[in-house]
């Protein structure tokens, strides 16, 4: 083994092809910041550019801007909208309230938590040392 790693540190490493010019890109390798070309349009802030996707990106829903959604989907869609908004307004109405409070008296919130949560318009303050 020793005798192999000897053997191949003995030859030495020679260029076999003669160098050559490397071919010209077709495009240039950076932009000419002078250039006033009507296609290459740059904007100056990302946020008024249309390339910029915001928001989620996960699984968009892609669906071009001249193409009109087919009105029968559209109108099941408000149907089941306006059922939604009746439900909720029949659970409203069916939900047991509590009665107006009597003359002198008012309604107010009470915690009824485990544990008491003390309220304060103060933040407390601790100094920390190492």
């Amino acid at each position: 083994m020793a005798a192999a790693m000897a053997e191949r540190q003995d030859q030495v490493y020679s260029f076999s092809s003669a160098p050559r010019a490397v071919q010209q890109r077709r495009k240039p390798k950076y932009r000419d910041p002078f250039d006033q070309d009507p296609q290459s349009s740059t904007y100056g802030n990302i946020m008024h550019d249309k390339r910029i996707v915001r928001g989620n990106t996960y699984a968009p829903s892609t669906m071009p801007a001249h193409t009109q959604p087919d009105p029968l989907e559209v109108q099941r869609m408000q149907e089941s909208k306006r059922r939604s908004l009746a439900r909720k307004r029949a659970k409203q109405q069916l939900r047991t309230r509590s009665p107006d409070p009597v003359e002198g008296r008012k309604h107010v919130d009470v915690q009824t938590e485990l544990y008491l949560e003390e309220l304060s318009d103060r933040v407390e303050e601790a100094d920390v040392e190492c």
